[in-house]
């Protein structure tokens, strides 16, 4: 990663406790007043905003080393969008880091339990648009907060340099 060194976490996760030691810079965003309340609260970010994550993929300049998501695209259904805003704001050589829940077959849809579920094609096809590069891409269950497992894609999506 280049030597600005800065994160960012697009609501719902909290991957920034594995991954924020050695950045200096890490900024939180979610929707949920809430939730960021709770990121304020635990002191992990340098700078937390209350924003949706495509909003403010959209309204800003700076660039990222390192942007997560860890469970946060199941709160999404078409990933282009996202998928494209992050690559805009990530420096060049870095990545995007999340997680989805597997479909089977194409596109995207909700699951009984009311959170998307995104096929891989859908994935690699907003990437490829977004001119990202997977660097690494892992099959793993996603365990919900009740216990209940899940297929789940991983991936990590790089840009160019």
């Amino acid at each position: 990663f280049s030597s600005r060194r800065r994160h960012t976490r697009c609501s719902r996760d909290w991957s920034s406790d594995v991954c924020s030691s050695d950045l200096p810079e890490r900024v939180g965003v979610d929707l949920a007043g809430g939730m960021v309340a709770k990121a304020r609260a635990r002191g992990l970010y340098t700078e937390v905003l209350q924003a949706e994550a495509n909003a403010y993929l959209a309204s800003g300049t700076d660039a990222f080393d390192l942007i997560t998501a860890a469970d946060t695209f199941g709160y999404m259904g078409d990933l282009m969008p996202v998928i494209a805003g992050c690559a805009r704001r990530l420096a060049p050589s870095g990545a995007l880091a999340f997680m989805v829940k597997q479909k089977l077959g194409e596109g995207f849809a909700l699951d009984p339990q009311g959170y998307y579920v995104h096929a891989e094609s859908h994935v690699l096809t907003a990437a490829a648009q977004a001119d990202l590069v997977v660097a690494a891409r892992h099959e793993a269950p996603f365990r919900h907060h009740d216990g209940r497992a899940q297929p789940a894609l991983y991936f990590v999506l790089v840009k160019p340099a």
